[in-house]
């Protein structure tokens, strides 16, 4: 396609896959690899994207070679994410995103950035941070939190998710949490976990959000009462792996614009994997707020 690539790349991205894809990246798209530019939480790394993308010609295509998180800091980094497409090479250990929109091999990556195809879909925000995929509170973000640390031993994401979720079982202990939506309130006296889904993915495999569109303007949330029982809890999260659980009693579903929480403490949570806590959160939706390369 005519017009210029941007070159983004996470070089911790799939313990370190992301180098190797961007050689294939480069070959393939006639991109000279000094000129990627390395992920950073910097605001250095806003300036130089920012600078890359300015001298660029139009039409400007920015790649993103890592996971969720590396797509996540690139879409933070942009002050109007509609001002570029953006093409996904799926490097990472999780890429949830790029099943969402059937982009699951570097093949099927190179193809999308290099065509001309784009789709506009929907961006999340929470206290005021753009997501592109998913929220998780509570049990979900102690487990974020637990697998993180397992990954850092080396231990792939899939199953690393897989044994925080085993550990979470035993340690998390329920809130008090006031759901405000769009449409009423809701009260829940023992909240175990409060999911919310742009995508319907997360986790490296979890089918979290099932009813989740990437564009249709609407969050796909659950919001899971206690279960005192590990082993209940280990079941619950299994139906969570398979996506089965909007089903469960204990289970809430419900679809919405924005959404507002006060818990009665802070409770861990993760945004698009990052790591954080909260006592009150803020979330809304941006309406194809995000130009994507498709195949």
């Amino acid at each position: 396609m005519a017009g210029d690539y941007v070159l983004v790349v996470n070089p911790h991205a799939g313990v370190g896959r992301a180098a190797s894809m961007v050689r294939a990246v480069c070959a393939k798209l006639h991109i000279e690899p000094d000129t990627a530019i390395e992920t950073s939480l910097a605001p250095s790394f806003a300036e130089r994207l920012a600078a890359a993308v300015r001298t660029a010609a139009n039409p400007v295509t920015v790649i993103s070679v890592g996971g969720d998180g590396t797509l996540s800091i690139i879409v933070n980094a942009l002050a109007d994410p509609r001002a570029v497409r953006l093409a996904i090479v799926p490097a990472g250990s999780g890429n949830d995103f790029g099943v969402a929109l059937g982009i699951r091999s570097l093949d099927q990556a190179l193809e999308a950035a290099a065509g001309a195809r784009a789709a506009d879909v929907d961006l999340g925000t929470c206290n005021g941070r753009r997501f592109i995929n998913c929220i998780g509170m509570g049990l979900d973000g102690e487990i974020a939190r637990t697998a993180a640390a397992i990954r850092r031993r080396g231990l792939a994401r899939g199953m690393s998710y897989y044994c925080a979720a085993l550990l979470g079982l035993w340690r998390v202990r329920s809130v008090r949490a006031v759901l405000t939506t769009a449409t009423g309130e809701m009260r829940i006296d023992d909240l175990l976990m409060l999911t919310v889904g742009n995508g319907a993915w997360y986790g490296g495999g979890y089918h979290g959000a099932p009813g989740a569109s990437l564009d249709d303007g609407e969050l796909d949330c659950y919001a899971f009462a206690d279960l005192k029982s590990p082993m209940r809890r280990l079941a619950l999260m299994e139906r969570v792996r398979r996506g089965t659980h909007p089903s469960h009693p204990v289970v809430t579903g419900f679809k919405t614009s924005s959404l507002h929480a006060d818990f009665d403490r802070e409770l861990a949570m993760h945004v698009d994997g990052e790591l954080t806590s909260a006592a009150r959160v803020d979330i809304g939706v941006l309406r194809a707020a995000l130009s994507i390369a498709i195949l």
